[in-house]
């Protein structure tokens, strides 16, 4: 049996051998270990496995990885111009008030499984929320600093991140001040709808995290939960996240 097919990782739990899938969000108040997949979109899946070990990622890591030339933008350099001007025009008419302007970057990988690769990422990027998650129709290789939802009991945290920098520079700015303010004011609000009065707080506030080439601004908001939700009431409250998780997917 090869475990790196019908497999999830994540902060050294380590599951494998699927037993069944669902996109039903209301299995996950049936007390068992699932993994969790919830598109941007809210495509829902839910996998439940055989067998649940902390362990570290049990497969070594690849040699094969993209060179810098091989990467693709799904822009080029005069359309995100453009797509930035487009942002700028609406942020001037009152349509929106801030817009995280994205690109994919892509490129070709060689191996014949996600698993390899991932290590490889590990080693380079330790990221703490780092997740692999292999299924049939699904492989994804994460890699984020940033936690959007810790559960531990009734209590619940999401530690958004806004603002990054190099490790060279000496304080962050108060662009990237504002912006981490505004996030955590969002999701202060988000816990606020299914938290019980009184509980949401700013835990910590403008703390600096570094990380391998990068320095992120990252605050700490906290709650406790209403007596009785169900997953899918906490989910449909939070979801999309207001600050959008950074990470890697690599598909094959």
């Amino acid at each position: 049996m090869d475990l790196r097919q019908d497999c999830f990782w994540m902060g050294d739990r380590f599951a494998h051998s699927l037993l069944e899938e669902s996109d039903d969000i209301n299995r996950l108040d049936d007390g068992n270990f699932w993994a969790v997949s919830i598109s941007y979109e809210g495509e829902v899946r839910l996998a439940r496995f055989e067998e649940v070990l902390v362990s570290a990622f049990p497969f070594s890591a690849s040699t094969l990885l993209a060179s810098e030339n091989q990467w693709r933008s799904s822009l080029s350099k005069s359309e995100y111009c453009s797509y930035v001007e487009e942002i700028r025009q609406a942020i001037a008419s009152g349509w929106v008030y801030q817009v995280n302007a994205c690109r994919i970057i892509s490129s070709d990988f060689d191996g014949d499984e996600l698993a390899s690769l991932f290590a490889k990422i590990l080693t380079e990027n330790p990221a703490p929320y780092a997740a692999y998650l292999s299924l049939p129709e699904i492989q994804i290789a994460s890699a984020t600093p940033e936690l959007f939802l810790r559960r531990i009991g009734s209590e619940i945290t999401t530690s958004p991140i806004k603002g990054t920098q190099d490790l060279s520079a000496k304080e962050f700015g108060n662009k990237d001040q504002s912006e981490n303010v505004m996030i955590v004011d969002l999701m202060r609000n988000d816990l606020g709808r299914i938290c019980q009065p009184g509980s949401v707080d700013v835990a910590e506030l403008l703390r600096s995290e570094d990380h391998p080439g990068l320095r992120h601004l990252v605050s700490d908001v906290v709650g406790t939960l209403k007596a009785d939700l169900t997953w899918k009431e906490i989910f449909t409250s939070l979801l999309p996240a207001g600050s959008l998780v950074v990470h890697q997917r690599v598909q094959l």
